[in-house]
This record gives structure tokens, C-alpha cells and sequence, in this order.
């Protein structure tokens, strides 16, 4: 097949020994993947704005968006799940990259982070297989979640059932 005949069709790529670029993670195919887990569901997404009506409080939200103010208020428009794993991108100024985290605790709801450094902002599947817990609310916190746990673990803890 000639070059010409891939233009503006998708490819998969293998990434081995290098991150991906900017370009190859903007053409991946991005869709919300849903695991059944012990009690309820893991609801891996993206981004936080691929979150619906259709929430539970038996879901865990897995996403790749920052934890920041607008990802927090997003969450806070739909029906209230378990808990939301977000991506602590950085931090940022004033700790803006984890705020949801307050936003959502005071609404009762468990949050955490993961950190920028675990997984790639924007891609929940790394965040789901490779994301390490950075931050946690307080509502996450009486869970039994902490900082150092994988995604998986955690998941694993607030639906009962070992990841």
C-alpha cells in the first residue's frame, strides 16, 4: 500500500522504547471503556465531560482530565458515583490541578489523583493500568484510600473485590 492511500486514515502505533508524541496520543481513537468490578462499575473515560446521566453511586469514574476547578464542577453536574480518580497534572499554581478533589469532598464524594508522572494527561487506559495515587480527599481517605496505591488497587478497594 502507498503512502498516499494511508493519508487521513488511522493507524495504530506501538510504542516501545519512547513516549508517544503529542500528534501519535491526539490520533489515538478515544472511547469510554466500562469494567465490571465486585459491586459496581469502572467507568474509564478520557475526559471527565465523557460522564453522563447514566452515573451511579456504585461507579468508580477512572479519567485522564487534571483535577482541576471545571473538572470538579463538571463532575458535580451529574448524579454522584463512588468516587473519581482524576490526574494531578503537575499541580499547577496554587495547587490548581488537584482542586476538584476539595470541590468533591464537600459534596461527599471520594476523589484522588494520579500522578502526572504515573500516566499520560489525556489517556485513561494508561491511567487505569499505570496511574499511582498522589492525593486524596478526606472522603477517600476514611475508604481505606491513600497515596502510593495503584488505580486498580483502589478501584478494588471501593467496589470489594482485589484488583
Amino acid at each position: 500500500m502507498n503512502e498516499i492511500s494511508n493519508i487521513g486514515k488511522r493507524q495504530p502505533f506501538i510504542c516501545v522504547d519512547r513516549r508517544p508524541t503529542y500528534q501519535e496520543v491526539y490520533d489515538m481513537e478515544h472511547e469510554t471503556e466500562t469494567v465490571e468490578m465486585g459491586e459496581g462499575r469502572v467507568l474509564i473515560m478520557d475526559s471527565i465531560s465523557y460522564m453522563g446521566d447514566d452515573t451511579s453511586q456504585s461507579d468508580v469514574i477512572v479519567c485522564a482530565s487534571h483535577g482541576g476547578y471545571s473538572a470538579g464542577e463538571y463532575a458535580l453536574n451529574y448524579p454522584a458515583p463512588r468516587a473519581v480518580i482524576y490526574n494531578d497534572a503537575g499541580l499547577g499554581k496554587d495547587n490548581a490541578g488537584i482542586v476538584a478533589l476539595t470541590m468533591l469532598e464537600e459534596k461527599g464524594i471520594a476523589a484522588a489523583t494520579v500522578s502526572h508522572n504515573s500516566a499520560r494527561i489525556g489517556d485513561s487506559k494508561d491511567t487505569y493500568e499505570n496511574g499511582v495515587i498522589s492525593h486524596v480527599n478526606n472522603v477517600a481517605s476514611s475508604l481505606n484510600i491513600s497515596v502510593g496505591m495503584t488505580v486498580k488497587d483502589v478501584c478494588g478497594v471501593l467496589l470489594g473485590k482485589a484488583s
